[in-house]
Order: structure tokens, then C-alpha cells, then sequence
């Protein structure tokens, strides 16, 4: 997957027409979503991300 122009691709390399969002972006956006979910503020989710 090229990751040079933003635009995420399939497998084929074919455009799939919206940008990849950064890491950043998907840990905030489930943050929120627990938060919202749990009732509680975002602040005090905290989330680990390890790779192995």
C-alpha cells in the first residue's frame, strides 16, 4: 500500500476515494467513542498500543 499521496488503496492499488487517517486520529476517535460509551471523560481513557 503507497502511503505517499494520503489516498488509502486496496489490495489491487486501486484508490478507495477517502484519505487515511493517522494513528493519532483512530486512537482519539475510540477514545472518545469509550468515553462516550462508559460515561466518563476522555481524559481518563488511556490507551497502549504495542507492536510486536
Amino acid at each position: 500500500m503507497e502511503m505517499g499521496d494520503g489516498a488509502a488503496r486496496a489490495e489491487d492499488d486501486e484508490p478507495v476515494g477517502k484519505v487515511q487517517p493517522s494513528l493519532n486520529q483512530v486512537v482519539e476517535r475510540h477514545r472518545q467513542s469509550m468515553a462516550d460509551e462508559l460515561g466518563v471523560a476522555p481524559g481518563s481513557i488511556k490507551i497502549s498500543i504495542a507492536f510486536d
